[in-house]
């Protein structure tokens, strides 16, 4: 399953951005993100904003992994 949240961190990490800074650019509190940061899904609204935030698109990396998901369960 797919940990959107976890896309998010790994990726504000890779650019070497911290949380707090996240936050500001998104205007919400830091336990906000750290929260969303948490979570396994996100609201199409909020993954849009991020993806705009740190220019990378989440919605391809998403849509790369159900490829690959469902290559991989057409050979069972």
């Amino acid at each position: 399953m797919i940990h959107v949240g976890s896309l998010v961190k790994l990726e504000l990490r890779k650019q070497g951005y911290s949380v707090t800074w996240l936050a500001r650019q998104l205007h919400k509190e830091r336990s906000g993100v750290y929260k969303m940061l948490s979570r396994k899904s996100l609201d199409i609204s909020t993954l849009m904003m991020v993806s705009v935030v740190l220019n990378h698109d989440f919605f391809a990396d998403i849509s790369k992994m159900l490829q690959r998901y469902t290559t991989l369960m057409k050979h069972f």
